[in-house]
């Protein structure tokens, strides 16, 4: 009896093990049959190439001997043949290596060559570099994101440092082609950590001004915060990069031509001109213009003495050129660190501004394309959350004359342009320069 039993339970436990392995049998099939439905992801591409090159416009011009750089059919390669004729000529472009894939990439190699063999060396007389747009370095493994780009940058100069030994028997002429080999990503992918207005140091902005390497380093509207001691931390703004030939002109203002940096809030609040009782001496109300206020020399002593050493120190006196008022006939010429804007170098060309063939709208505000009504680019933060009133360096100028008091606004809705009494406690957003060239 007890056999039986035994029996049958043996014949129990093996029909459960069959069944158990049936189960298992019936979950990897189901397992198999999901692994098989993956058959419907979306396509993947592998598509890193070349795109948009961007000749430096004072490289050496193209004659019959020069190739200008072109990108390969295959969009994998750059080629280009240069005559470079006496020392400090150069060439330059920039191309952006673009990935529209879906896979992200990595740098493998760079590859240049010089009349098909790869460089190695150099004639003493020639310099070559491939950088990234901002002169950071490429290397091994560097990121190249799905959807994403880089721009790299090179150049081939006539070395302006020789002796007579290094110099050429006679005229050369090479042909160069440039070349980026990329892999597919992995743990070895490294991010590429470019320039930063934000983040370089004052020294390191003042060095790549003084080089002239903007614009390629920095963008119109970057901004970057500064310690001004008791004053706080406040941000300024790139609101200008170009010189046009129009500030090469007899007289022309420089306050917006070059290297130009503006304030994006009220520092304080600080008034125009104090004088509250009628006075027909210069200070009072907008009588002397922008050299005889008040904030003009608050600007220039206790204003710049607050910037950091570094930065006070590379301000160099910009000639200032301002408008007056309607009961005098000339505009004023100052020397000035620190100064406000003018009404022409915000909303543009202006009727109301006597001095407004004398300077230029600075680009950040032509590229909004500012109006009187309207310019919100302008509007100068009090606080995080609350605009104010920001004052402009040109008096009311009408031309029927009833006015001797008033200095021109930006109001802090939409930015428009008015004019108030100069004794307000509006405050400040000024501007200055780290154009040295011109200074």
């Amino acid at each position: 009896m007890r056999r039986r039993r035994d029996k049958r339970k043996n014949l129990f436990t093996i029909l459960f093990l069959l069944l158990a392995m049936m189960g298992f049998g019936y979950a990897y099939l189901n397992a198999d049959l999901d692994i098989n439905g993956i058959a419907n992801v979306p396509k993947t591409t592998w598509d890193i190439h070349f795109e948009n090159i961007v000749i430096n416009p004072d490289s050496v011009e193209l004659s019959a001997s020069n190739q200008a750089a072109t990108i390969s059919e295959n969009q994998k390669q750059v080629t280009y043949t240069v005559t470079l004729k006496q020392p400090g000529d150069f060439y330059e472009f920039t191309v952006d290596a673009v990935n529209k894939g879906t896979i992200d990439g990595m740098v493998e190699s760079v590859t240049s060559k010089m009349n098909g063999v790869e460089i190695t060396t150099l004639p003493n007389y020639l310099k070559y570099s491939v950088t990234y747009y901002d002169d950071i370095p490429i290397e091994n493994h560097h990121y190249l994101k799905k959807g994403e780009s880089e721009t790299y940058k090179v150049r081939i100069e006539y070395n302006s440092d020789l002796t007579a030994e290094d110099l050429p028997g006679e005229l050369q002429s090479y042909s160069f082609s440039f070349s980026v080999s990329y892999l597919q990503a992995d743990d070895n992918a490294i991010e590429v950590v470019h320039r930063s207005f934000a983040t370089d140091s004052w020294e390191t902005i003042i060095n790549n001004v003084q080089q002239r390497r903007i614009p390629s380093y920095y963008q119109l509207g970057d901004e970057k915060e500064v310690d001004l001691g008791e004053l706080g931390i406040h941000s300024v703004r790139i609101v200008n990069m170009s010189t046009p030939t129009e500030c090469n002109g007899t007289g022309f203002s420089q306050s917006a031509c070059g290297f130009v940096l503006e304030f994006t809030s009220v520092i304080g609040k600080e008034y125009m001109n104090p004088q509250l009782e009628f006075d027909e001496s210069p200070g009072y109300g907008n009588i002397g213009g922008w050299p005889a206020t008040h904030m003009r020399e608050w600007l220039n002593t206790t204003f710049l003495n607050e910037l950091p050493s570094v930065l006070r120190n590379n301000i160099y006196p910009t000639r200032v050129v301002s408008g007056h008022n309607c009961t005098e006939t000339d505009n004023y010429r100052t020397d000035d660190k620190i100064y406000l804007p003018s009404v022409t170098e915000i909303y543009g060309t202006n009727i109301e501004d006597t001095a407004t063939e004398f300077t230029r709208r600075l680009d950040y505000y032509n590229d909004e394309n500012c109006t009187t009504n309207e310019c919100r680019k302008a509007l100068k933060k009090l606080t995080e959350t609350f605009n104010y009133y920001s004052y402009l360096r040109t008096p009311l100028y009408f031309e029927r004359c009833y006015d001797k008091s008033d200095f021109r606004i930006v109001d802090y809705e939409k930015g428009k342009l008015k004019n108030d009494f100069p004794f307000h406690e509006y405050g400040a957003s000024p501007i200055f320069r780290l154009d040295l060239e011109s200074s």
